[in-house]
């Protein structure tokens, strides 16, 4: 069905023109717009001017839009919009395969998952429809997570999202490369490569990952952060696993081994368990928080147990070297 306010139809060009509040429809599609023009021979349908086209599964918006008929395609040259919830996208342009599902976007991109307040920002990208697949480059993307009063903010190369479906529920799978780096108002990471999953809230760094939380510094081949409630509950460091912590940024307690686990209460570190030629050099505060001494000790493993981001208690498992050594005030300052 076609509506206007009014029809021209040029036979010679068969072209036909909708003027003023048109609109055309047919079975599971609905095309809208100030002016449409039909080119029959062709098959091309233009709408200029509060452009809008719905089929049964997406919405597209511009102010000009370009469909091909027989390709089952979309083209919008000016800033348009494509939603297909609860995924959400907007650029300078598009280009859409209705058929296939798979379009690219380009120029100042806006992209939202409004089921899990995922955002990602980008210059381009493609996109696929049914496994709501996004790859986004060129610019550095940024993605943000909205958590609360406070947002996750992750930059890389490129990155891309994937929509996986499990037994129990939907989920995101983030991927992201090179030059990784996030930022919170309690993280902050850079890596080389990371992947993310929205069902487990884990994060997995990759190739020289250095992560800083509050006072303390962490280091290892690989490191996997755990969120819960989004709050980070802990953090694994895999293969020369290295931690630095300091109270006043000037002497720097020091922990390795083979691999780290640190358990954070309230975003602070609560303990520490270190497995596989474990070490550590800590400095030793009395009650008025005045350096007494300095701690090494070397064993296979150990647990530490922080309070207020100060070592209260260590527990050594098969010492191989314990070390203790007091040092006067003035020879710690030095």
């Amino acid at each position: 069905m076609a509506l206007g306010d009014s029809i021209h139809y040029d036979g010679n060009s068969k072209i036909v023109t909708l003027l003023h509040n048109a609109s055309l429809s047919e079975p599971g599609k609905e095309a809208k717009a100030d002016t449409i023009i039909y080119r029959q021979e062709e098959k091309l349908l233009t709408l200029q001017g509060h452009a809008y086209f719905k089929d049964s599964i997406r919405t597209m918006r511009s102010q000009s839009l370009l469909y091909n008929v027989n390709e089952d395609k979309l083209i919008s040259k000016s800033r348009a919009s494509i939603e297909n919830a609860p995924q959400f996208l907007e650029a300078d342009t598009i280009d859409f395969d209705n058929e296939s599902g798979v379009g690219y976007a380009a120029g100042n991109i806006f992209w939202r998952d409004t089921s899990s307040n995922y955002t990602i920002i980008c210059n381009q990208a493609h996109y696929v429809d049914s496994t709501k697949y996004l790859k986004a480059f060129g610019g550095r993307p940024l993605l943000i997570n909205k958590i609360e009063d406070d947002s996750l903010l992750l930059s890389a190369d490129t990155l891309l999202s994937v929509q996986q479906i499990s037994d129990k529920d939907t989920f995101r799978v983030f991927h992201a490369y090179y030059d990784v780096k996030i930022f919170k108002h309690d993280l902050q990471a850079i890596c080389d490569s990371l992947s993310y999953s929205s069902q487990d809230s884990i994060f997995h760094l990759y190739n020289d990952p250095v992560i800083w939380s509050d006072t303390s510094q962490f280091e290892a081949d690989s490191v996997s952060i755990q969120l819960v409630d989004e709050n980070i509950e802990k953090i694994y460091l895999n293969k020369n696993a290295f931690i630095i912590n300091s109270e006043d940024q000037i002497l720097y307690n020091q922990m390795k081994g083979k691999e780290i686990t640190a358990y954070f209460v309230e975003g602070e570190i609560d303990r520490m368990l270190i497995n596989g030629n474990a070490s550590s050099i800590y400095y030793v505060l009395d009650d008025i928080k005045a350096y007494i001494g300095v701690n090494e000790t070397l064993c296979s493993s150990m647990l530490i147990r922080f309070a207020g981001n100060t070592v209260k208690q260590t527990v050594f498992m098969i010492i191989l070297r314990p070390l203790f050594t007091l040092y006067k005030m003035l020879m710690l300052k030095r």
